[in-house]
């Protein structure tokens, strides 16, 4: 590909551009940005932008949570009602991603996006800024710079869009804040902060907050086959079961992996008020999504389809399984298991 520096048509910092080789399908109208604020991203070309201006911090955020969550790379396409698959793939060619990328990110409209996006709490905000200096931190103790090396005593962008802030200004309204709280300890260098380092209170309102997030949270981790012959079970049967009783069904898309849990998968787990665990196909990540599940005390709903239920592994077959017949008595069954152990979410009604 070929690279170019411009400006980023989200936030407009000085970015590194890439285009589709000569020849290859849509080369003219859709580019990667590599973005110090908003990180790695693909857009088509998108007229009435500038209408929108006000609210970009919003998507520039949005695009740091789906890289966060691993949905990679967010993929901006003005009216993508009416992308297919065959034209994702076109997009891909000269590129290293492929259709079988892990959590290869679909479509998404950015008119819609906008509309759709709300601005958090200032108590949101500041969460949102400490879980991601956490992840940053190696251990307790460790000192985190907050200087951007590539701009000229400038703090980094990229915690702007983590932390869902407008503006330089804004973080630098969190961070002094978070300081004052003594949620952090801050090394005063002028004109900004060159580092922070998490206290313990800091810590244990990280912890406490893991918690108190998990019992409010609407979010249901699903761990399923994703294969194609069981798309329809989630579209028609797992996601309107989870949707009727007031909470939203995650799926994650990617590939087979055989001894360790994916860092992202284990944080959305963490954030998930329950798992539903469908064991049809035999898949071993569903058996370690689980496991890793019940070792941290969040409650599954196990389900297989019958003609698969002789396969289960024979320490797991004493526990109750949602033996299901078809996608129906599925969606069905979940329903009544769901508002039987959860209830209705709250104002869901």
């Amino acid at each position: 590909m070929d690279k170019e520096i411009s400006k980023c048509p989200i936030c407009g910092e000085v970015v590194n551009i890439s285009r589709p080789v000569a020849g290859s399908n849509n080369a003219t109208t859709f580019k990667y940005y590599e973005c110090p604020r908003c990180g790695i991203f693909r857009m088509m070309d998108w007229t009435g932008i500038d209408q929108y201006r006000e609210s970009l911090f919003l998507v520039s955020a949005w695009i740091r949570e789906q890289s966060r969550m691993q949905f990679y790379p967010p993929f901006l396409v003005p009216d993508c009602d009416g992308f297919t698959n065959d034209m994702l793939r076109n997009t891909l060619q000269g590129s290293s991603l492929s259709m079988e990328t892990p959590y290869l990110a679909k479509p998404t409209d950015p008119v819609g996006l906008v509309k759709s996006l709300t601005i958090p709490s200032v108590t949101e905000k500041q969460l949102k800024l400490m879980q991601s200096l956490e992840k940053g931190t190696k251990y307790p103790g460790m000192r985190i710079s907050l200087i951007d090396t590539a701009s000229k005593n400038g703090i980094r962008r990229d915690l702007i869009a983590k932390s869902w802030c407008k503006n330089e200004e804004e973080l630098h309204f969190y961070i002094e804040s978070l300081g004052k709280r003594g949620l952090l300890e801050i090394s005063p260098t002028v004109p900004i902060p060159s580092a922070v380092l998490i206290t313990a209170k800091g810590w244990d309102f990280l912890e406490t907050n893991r918690h108190k997030n998990r019992k409010d949270s609407k979010k249901v981790f699903v761990a399923m086959w994703f294969h194609e012959s069981m798309d329809s079970t989630y579209n028609e049967a797992i996601a309107p079961a989870t949707k009727e009783a007031g909470y939203v069904s995650f799926r994650v898309d990617r590939v087979e992996y055989i001894d360790k849990i994916d860092d992202k998968i284990i944080a959305n787990i963490r954030s998930s008020k329950f798992l539903i665990a469908d064991f049809s196909g035999q898949r071993n990540s569903v058996y370690y999504e689980t496991g890793f599940a019940q070792g941290l005390g969040i409650p599954v709903i196990l389900c297989v389809r019958k003609k698969d239920a002789k396969c289960l592994s024979f320490d797991t077959r004493q526990y109750n399984y949602i033996i299901w017949e078809d996608k129906k008595d599925l969606k069905g069954r979940l329903i009544d298991r769901i508002k039987a152990l959860f209830g209705q979410y709250p104002g869901s009604d």
